[in-house]
């Protein structure tokens, strides 16, 4: 994406106030005077008090909604539409144990960054591990690996989602201790033929 730059610049020779401001991606740099501090409080600008005559101000821009990040979602699954197309589009097609164990990872990742809280998540990362592990069992890994990857990175797919998700994992998973539920094959298959997970 392209850097949009803006730059104004105002002399009002009455007062010899001067200001500019500089857009670059998500941050907004304003140089506020002494002269012109009372009027920035009234637009609720933040304003530094020292002796200087004016300082740089960053102000970060206002943040994506959760719902704008999460996207529209008008399918059953709870899942993002583009995902769904892209899921539709690059599934092995005739597998009900791949067909159940995709859209159970999509939706619970979706779930784990837009809907849970602390608390839940680790407990929703069990199942979408089993859901991981039942499409590797259908998939050779190169599939697998490219497969779930396309996945990952469409719910990734702009620097605001990426951010948020990073974010996630690190507040909901970081130096946590990561136990596998169900470790044995014959389990797991008994598990990914009934769905129920």
């Amino acid at each position: 994406m392209k850097h949009k730059i803006l730059i104004s610049f105002l002399l009002v020779s009455a007062i010899g106030v001067s200001f500019f401001c500089f857009y670059k991606n998500d941050t907004e740099i304003k140089v506020i005077t002494k002269a012109n501090a009372s009027q920035e409080k009234e637009v609720g600008l933040p304003v530094l008090e020292n002796e200087k005559q004016s300082e740089v101000v960053k102000i970060e821009k206002q943040t994506v909604s959760l719902k704008e990040l999460e996207g529209t979602i008008t399918n059953r699954y709870g899942i993002r539409d583009d995902i769904v197309r892209y899921i539709e589009r690059n599934m092995p097609k005739g597998n009900p144990i791949i067909d159940t164990a995709t859209f159970k990872f999509a939706a619970i990742t979706n779930e784990i960054y837009y809907h849970t809280s602390e608390k839940d998540a680790m407990e929703k990362a069990q199942t979408q591990f089993i859901a991981l592990q039942c499409l590797r069992k259908q998939m050779s890994m190169v599939e697998w690996d490219k497969f779930t990857d396309g996945i990952n990175n469409m719910m990734n797919d702009t620097p605001e989602r990426k951010k948020h998700t990073k974010d996630i994992d690190n507040k909901y998973f970081g130096w946590k201790i990561f136990t596998v539920k169900i470790s044995d094959d014959e389990k797991l298959k008994i598990v990914c033929e009934s769905g129920n997970y």
